[in-house]
This record gives C-alpha cells, sequence and structure tokens, in this order.
C-alpha cells in the first residue's frame, strides 16, 4: 500500500483529510465497536429513513404554488438537518468499521448511505416548489438585505466589544413606540453578539440574565437554560457555518457573500420567550439596520470619550442612547442618556385573577401559616402543536417540608403568570390554608403575584436559592423529558 500524503483523503472514508482525521492516531483510540450502540443507531436512522419517505411522498404530491412561504421554509430546514445529520452518522459508522468488520455494521452503513441519498433527493424536490408568496429572496426585498448586511460586516470589523462590556447598553428609543436595550458582546472573545432587548419585557429578562451569577454554582446551568428561553429580543451573533439554517444560505448566495471561519457566519434571529428562534421577516430587518447603525455611531463616541480619560456615563447610573421621532417619513434622532431601567410594577400587565375563588378564600377562615416556594420552569423539549411550536413551562409550589401540595401545573408562553396565580388560588382552597409568605426567584413573578399576595395577606420574597424546589423541579423535568 502506498503512504498516505497528509492531505490525501483518509483511509476510513471520513470524509476528511488524513491530516485532519485519523494521522497520528493508533488504533487504540478509535472508537471501539459495540453492539449496543449500532443497535441504537440502526433504531434512529430507521425511523429518520421512514419519516424521510414518508415527507417525500408528500412533497411529491404538491402542485405549483399549493404551500404556503413557511411552511416550505420549514420542510427545507428539516430535511437539511436530517442530512447534516446523516453525515454525522456515516463518520460514526466508518470508524466503527475501521475498528473491526461485522454484518451489522455493513447493514447499518447501507441505511445511511439510503438516508443521506434520500434526504438529498428531498431536499431537491422541495426547492423545485414555489411556494406562495414568491421565491425567498426576491428583487424588492434584496436591497434591505443588502443594507442590513452590509451593517453587520461593518459592525464586525469596529468591533465594538474591545472597548465595550455586554452590561454598558445603549438604548434606542424608536418613534415605533418601542425602546430597544443594545448589548455588545464579546468582551471575553467567547462569543460575539449585538442583541437588542425589546421594551420592559426583555431588558427585565436581560437584567436577570446578566444577575445569574448570583445563584449556586449546582443550579446554574438549569436556571440558565430557563432564563436563555425567557429572552425577548432581536439580534445578531458571529457563528459557525452549522449554525446557519438554508434560508440563511439562500440570502448570502443571492448577495454573492462569502463567509468563514468559527465566528464568520452572521445569524440574525428573533428570540421570543418560550419559542424557538426565528428568522426576522422583511420589515424586522429594516428595523435592525436602523437600530445597529446607531449602536454604531454611538459605541464609536463612547470610544472617542474614553480616549480623552472622560469619566463614563455608565459610572453615572446612566446609559447611552438616543431617542427618534418620525419627520414626515423620516426618523430625527437626538442624542439622550437614560436612566438604568429599574422595574416598576406599573411596567407589567396586570394577570388575570380568578376574582371568585378569591373572594371564597378571603371569606373563609382559612389557617393562615408555613412557607411556600413557587416557580416556573422551561421544559428543554418542544411541544409541537399549532399555530406554532413551544417550549412549555412547568409550575410547582412546595411547602416548607418539601413536599409538592399541588398538581403540577404546565403553561404556554405569554401564558404562566395567569397560570401560576390560578395555581396559586387552587392550592390554597385545596389545602385550606393561607401561606404567611411564599419565596419565588424572578422579581417578575414576585410583581404578578402582587394583586393575591395583597389581598391575603402574604409576604412575597425573592430567593436565589429554594430550600427543596430546584430538586423537585429538576427531577420532574428529566422524567418528562424521558416519558413525553
Amino acid at each position: 500500500m502506498s503512504k498516505i500524503g497528509r492531505n490525501d483523503p483518509c483511509h476510513c472514508n471520513s470524509g476528511l483529510k488524513y491530516k485532519k482525521c485519523c494521522m497520528g492516531k493508533s488504533t487504540q483510540e478509535r472508537p471501539k465497536y459495540n453492539r449496543d450502540n449500532i443497535h441504537i443507531l440502526k433504531a434512529i436512522v430507521e425511523g429518520l429513513l421512514s419519516d424521510i419517505q414518508k415527507k417525500q411522498k408528500y412533497v411529491e404530491s404538491l402542485c405549483k404554488n399549493t404551500i404556503s412561504e413557511k411552511e416550505w421554509e420549514s420542510l427545507l430546514i428539516w430535511a437539511n438537518e436530517i442530512y447534516k445529520e446523516s453525515n454525522e452518522y456515516s463518520s460514526q459508522s466508518h470508524n466503527w468499521k475501521f475498528a473491526i468488520e461485522n454484518e451489522d455494521i455493513n447493514n447499518i452503513i447501507a441505511l445511511i448511505n439510503s438516508l443521506k441519498n434520500h434526504s438529498d433527493n428531498l431536499i431537491s424536490s422541495i426547492k423545485k416548489i414555489k411556494p406562495i408568496g414568491g421565491s425567498l429572496v426576491d428583487q424588492d426585498s434584496l436591497k434591505i438585505y443588502e443594507a442590513l448586511y452590509n451593517i453587520i460586516d461593518k459592525l464586525k470589523s469596529t468591533a465594538p466589544w474591545k472597548w465595550m462590556y455586554d452590561t454598558e447598553l445603549i438604548v434606542i428609543d424608536h418613534p415605533n413606540g418601542n425602546k430597544y436595550y443594545g448589548s455588545i458582546l464579546g468582551n471575553l472573545g467567547e462569543f460575539y453578539a449585538c442583541h437588542f432587548h425589546i421594551d420592559n419585557e426583555g431588558i427585565n429578562a436581560f437584567n436577570e440574565l446578566a444577575s445569574s451569577s448570583i445563584y449556586p454554582e449546582d443550579k446554574l446551568l438549569s436556571i440558565k437554560s430557563h432564563l436563555f428561553m425567557s429572552q425577548k429580543l432581536i439580534g445578531v451573533s458571529y457563528e459557525s457555518k452549522k449554525e446557519i439554517s438554508v434560508k440563511d444560505e439562500d440570502v448570502f448566495k443571492a448577495l454573492g457573500r462569502k463567509y468563514k471561519g468559527n465566528f464568520g457566519y452572521p445569524v440574525v434571529r428573533i428570540h421570543e420567550p418560550g419559542y424557538q428562534p426565528r428568522i426576522p421577516d422583511i420589515d424586522d430587518m429594516h428595523l435592525l439596520t436602523c437600530l445597529i447603525e446607531k449602536l454604531i455611531d454611538i459605541a464609536e463616541k463612547h470610544k472617542e470619550s474614553i480616549n480623552k480619560n472622560e469619566k463614563s456615563v455608565y459610572e453615572k447610573g446612566k446609559w447611552l442612547g438616543t431617542q427618534g421621532k418620525f419627520v414626515g417619513k423620516d426618523i430625527q434622532w437626538k442624542s439622550k442618556n437614560f436612566k438604568m431601567w429599574e422595574p416598576k410594577i406599573e411596567a407589567y400587565k396586570k394577570i388575570e385573577i380568578n376574582h371568585v375563588k378569591l373572594e371564597l378564600i378571603r371569606r373563609q377562615n382559612f389557617v393562615k401559616d408555613g412557607s411556600w416556594e413557587l416557580d416556573g420552569r422551561y421544559i428543554p423539549a418542544v411541544i409541537n402543536e399549532d399555530p406554532r411550536p413551544y417550549f412549555g413551562q412547568l409550575i410547582l409550589i412546595i411547602d416548607d417540608e418539601g413536599m409538592i401540595i399541588s398538581s403540577p401545573g404546565i403553561s404556554r408562553p405569554n401564558q404562566l403568570k395567569n397560570v401560576m396565580g390560578e395555581l396559586l388560588l387552587d392550592t390554597i382552597i385545596k389545602q385550606k390554608t393561607i401561606p404567611d409568605e411564599i419565596h419565588v426567584r424572578h422579581w417578575s413573578d414576585r410583581v404578578h403575584l402582587y394583586q393575591i399576595s395583597d389581598a391575603l395577606g402574604i409576604d412575597i420574597y425573592q430567593t436565589p436559592e429554594f430550600e427543596y424546589l430546584d430538586d423537585a423541579m429538576e427531577e420532574c423535568i428529566q422524567f418528562m423529558r424521558k416519558n413525553c
């Protein structure tokens, strides 16, 4: 056998160059064959193959212009993800084959190759369909995309994260009625992004995430996962190629742009509490262009003041910003410093209180005793229900003896506070007890439950650590992920 060169394809058929794959590795370092792993992988691939074949029949049954652009895009993204997944399985199975020849391995490789071919064919079939609403990137939209990605490229070359921290916000008071709190991420060099947290709900979620370092280390991961899914923002992050979608690729191609590197691909997304990030529509893209333009301008002026050794406005308890107003169709901007946002009860929509139940409790001679822990947490598993898949929220109430005293509540996005309030009233009626105090983790929960606590004389405390609830919540979420 001739010697394999550094840049030749690797003999393990991974598709990588020899220098980036098996070069310098001994046989013992390669993955070892495991029959159980093969059976698990086979079951997964067979399931995906069945799904792909069903989708192929569905796509072939479609006529031109009989599918919405949203469904078309979802189909394409799904097929593309399966194709990427099949490539990963292919690499894994070839490593096993190189370790030991076995009929099971040959069968799984044949299945994976079939999955790759079917998913590739499905992608081609989907792309032949023109969805209702026109092509993904039409000529009218192209100018808006061009302006956005020009300013996104400028943001990266300006690199304001070199002199600004993520908590040094830039406030853009837009005449559309919303305030956008711009956060520049990247000062530590681990992640580069620019996020605009939208209005009161967005900045409150950001503040809770920024202060999550106060939470105990052993609880930090699960709490941060919840807080990440609570964000309300529009922004851009600079990612690796694996993070971009088919639509992103189509936009880059239409604009003639080529990106590369771990932090090279701009990913534009809108994050809404309880939902997976989505690609903004054209109006959102136009808005984001304006926001980034103003942020760059303000950040560069701040850099000038730093170079002049002037006292930072952030040291004075304020945020840099600008305020706009419409003059005809144009927007006129003026510089303005904003007081650092302090939560106010008036900033939140009141929850829907069942006043019949509340009055029933007030008329009863219920015992008032004990301390309850109350919290809601996103379950990191998507519930695929119309009109849009979402992350459900689990709600628990635990007494001061560590007992779950309510039936676990499940809430849709934007309904957590209402469901939490209803569950609290039901639990009081069931237990025939009004707690002396309730402990919640989030400031917003304390605010939203104010009507109930004020009417019943309950003290509500915000706490970074629960005595019992975190462990109970973790066990419930793990159980639901395994069985739902």
